[in-house]
């Protein structure tokens, strides 16, 4: 119970941000993936650091193998897009890229920002990107899994619900 709560003698209702909600999950599975994160924009594993690196820009030219199926990121209008912040657009690219199976040049020469712990969007990006850039070909296995199970809840889980809350925002819908 709350001050406010124990000085009006009635509880309230609490509501949360529903799209900080949603980035839990993926917090807690990347760090128990990789381990805790070891500052606002620095990582203690080996795949928070291999995210963090500036080669995963250079795209391989190829097909992403990881399509989602039965899945469209663009029942969202583009000019939705507009509204989005820069970490939310490349992430709604990236996805489209997995949706569509292929990446266009728009999407390849797409630069993206840095990862910081605050806008887990940027690092689920940045798993995207990774996933789909050159510097995947220097992955362990064992972290190419573990990168293969964050696109997969990136892709189904965080980015549709992400998207859908940011463009019905209202708690009633």
């Amino acid at each position: 119970m709350s001050l406010l709560e124990k000085l009006i003698k009635k509880p309230l209702l609490r509501i949360v941000c529903l799209l900080h909600t949603v980035e839990l999950p993926v917090k807690k599975l990347f760090e128990s993936l990789d381990g805790e994160t070891s500052g606002k924009a620095s990582f203690k594993g080996t795949l928070g650091k291999k995210i963090s690196r500036k080669d995963i820009n250079k795209i391989a030219k190829r097909d992403p193998d990881f399509v989602v199926d039965g899945m469209s990121f663009y029942d969202y209008a583009q000019h939705e897009e507009k509204a989005m912040s820069n970490d939310a657009k490349t992430l709604f690219r990236l996805c489209n890229c997995f949706v569509e199976g292929e990446i266009s040049d728009a999407v390849a020469s797409l630069a993206i920002s840095g990862p910081n712990h605050s806008r887990w969007t940027s690092v689920a990006a940045r798993c995207l990107r990774l996933y789909l850039s050159v510097a995947i070909l220097t992955l362990e296995p064992e972290e190419l899994l573990h990168l293969k199970i964050m696109v997969d809840l990136i892709l189904t889980v965080y980015a549709p619900i992400h998207f859908a809350i940011k463009f019905h925002p209202n708690v009633r819908n």
